[in-house]
């Protein structure tokens, strides 16, 4: 990594794949070698997801949901997993999405050589996609260029042609911030306003998209380090020690609750750990998981008519419809609920409001596999949460700034490096 060491280069492009090498939902030692060098020399891979090549490539997808569900109820999916290296688990696996304005083809939807997830024992791979071109037909455009050695453009399509997009939006990230962001943070920011193509967000394809694109397609690295006036995103990064848990307490803005108490507005969470692997245990190689919860500290009475405390969980994991607080199958936490997984995004929308309370808590807490043990040195992570007025017109920004800063806590707000260019 002598890139690295001399240049401070800390995001890796790797265009690259292995077919044949993993098995199943299992961990590649190519995979371990990787995520080795991610630790060791503090770097982010992001590697494509693999390309389906000949007749092994599905159809175009179709512009209704129903035709794409009965397109890939006819595929075989053992067959189209990711290759390795990219389940690697510290860093991004990019899928691939059709160009615009190519005829015969849709756009913004999966295109017909990109593999799909998930990664080591379900965890969610791809995280990201980007424009990888069409595939190629004759007299067809592939609708991305690119340009030759000779310096010509040249048309070209694969999810090698994706995955620099999305490393330049991260590198870009890295090289806006001053200083040396924690990897974690950079992770978190690259996913953490992703935004998922809208013909993909329809509900038949909630689940099945996920498997494609991840979290979606990655804005730019300006747009990953700016609110408005209408939202705020708050940042913790640390490391959460053994048998600890992170507690926030804050206070709903006062301009999203409602005259009748209720607090409404939209919170989105994105979380990004390094968890202890072990390679020896294939697809259970993550052996410590970290999770969060964001509780709005509601009240009850109980039988002798005092009121205790009654929290009411609020988050829903991205993807699912359906409350975190729930009894559910470990199948369903591994599939919907991102359990086991290393970068995690939560949201809720409450365009009416809920509950009566204005008092909220954000929390991070550690889980360990049956036998594993929590490292003593602890669990490096991000934090992202940004609260937001979908409406646009309640100042988010000044009132939890004001409200942190009452409560005698220390803010400070992300630096951006000052970049000068000559002009010759």
């Amino acid at each position: 990594m002598e890139a690295a060491k001399a240049e401070g280069v800390r995001v890796f492009n790797m265009s690259l794949g292995a077919p044949g090498v993993r098995q199943g939902l299992g961990y590649s030692s190519f995979a371990a070698s990787l995520d080795r060098i991610a630790l060791t020399h503090d770097v982010i891979f992001l590697v494509s997801a693999g390309n389906l090549r000949g007749r092994d490539a599905r159809p175009e997808w179709s512009a209704t949901a129903e035709d794409a569900l009965e397109m890939l109820a006819t595929r075989a999916i053992a067959e189209e997993r990711i290759t390795a290296p990219g389940e690697h688990l510290f860093g991004i696996t990019v899928g691939a999405i059709n160009a615009p304005s190519v005829l015969g083809a849709v756009a913004d939807v999966p295109t017909t050589y990109t593999r799909r997830g998930p990664g080591p024992g379900g965890a969610r791979k791809p995280e990201l996609a980007h424009i990888g071109g069409v595939s190629p037909r004759a007299g067809s455009s592939c609708g991305l260029h690119s340009i030759g050695v000779d310096g010509r453009l040249v048309e070209g399509s694969g999810t090698s042609y994706a995955t620099p997009l999305v490393t330049g939006s991260l590198a870009a990230l890295d090289h806006r911030l001053e200083g040396q962001a924690p990897r974690e943070t950079l992770l978190a920011l690259s996913v953490h306003k992703a935004e998922k193509p809208h013909i993909l967000c329809a509900k038949p394809l909630r689940t099945v998209a996920r498997d494609f694109v991840g979290f979606g397609v990655p804005r730019h690295a300006d747009a990953c380090l700016s609110d408005d006036l209408n939202s705020i995103t708050l940042v913790f990064a640390d490391i959460l020690p053994p048998r600890r848990e992170l507690s926030f307490i804050f206070t709903w803005p006062r301009s999203l609750v409602t005259t009748e108490g209720k607090c409404r507005g939209r919170i989105d969470v994105t979380l990004a750990h390094t968890p202890p692997i072990d390679a020896a245990f294939d697809a259970e190689c993550q052996r410590v998981q970290l999770g969060v919860g964001l509780h709005q500290l509601e009240e009850k009475e109980n039988d002798d008519g005092e009121l205790v405390p009654d929290p009411q969980q609020r988050l829903n994991a991205c993807d699912s419809q359906l409350p975190q607080h729930l009894d559910y199958t470990e199948r369903y936490l591994l599939e919907n609920g991102l359990k086991w997984t290393p970068i995690k995004r939560y949201e809720k929308n409450i365009p009416k409001g809920c509950g009566t309370t204005s008092e909220w808590k954000l929390s991070l807490k550690g889980l360990t596999r049956a036998g594993a043990l929590y490292p003593e040195e602890g669990v490096r992570f991000a934090v992202l949460m940004t609260i937001a007025d979908p409406r646009g017109t309640a100042p988010v920004y000044e009132e939890v700034r004001a409200e942190i800063l009452r409560r005698g806590l220390r803010l400070a707000d992300i630096t951006v490096a000052q970049r000068l260019r000559t002009r010759g």
